[in-house]
């Protein structure tokens, strides 16, 4: 299964697993309500479904911009320095 993280400016607030709903429009759009959106992935994932999220994502919704991350894949890079970069990256795409 795949899990998505979602932040808002409150925090991480919510984590699930991706079905074939999560790939519609109309279920982005009543979850997404900022501007901007950024998915992080992995090498194994990304090349299955980072361009249908993305296009979910942006579907019938212009105003929503998409950044995407793809970190290696394994339990290696799930840690303290990944998650920094990750906080650093999130602090670079606010001042933009």
């Amino acid at each position: 299964s795949i899990q998505l993280k979602f932040l808002t400016r409150h925090g991480f607030y919510f984590l699930f697993n991706i079905y074939s709903e999560v790939l519609c429009s109309h279920y982005w759009n009543r979850h997404v309500h900022g501007k901007r959106v950024l998915v992080v992935t992995n090498e194994t994932v990304a090349p299955l479904y980072l361009d249908k999220v993305v296009d979910a994502l942006t579907r019938g919704n212009p105003n929503v911009s998409v950044e995407s991350v793809i970190l290696p894949d394994g339990e290696q890079y799930k840690d303290m320095v990944c998650l920094m970069r990750l906080n650093w990256l999130l602090f670079l795409l606010a001042l933009f």
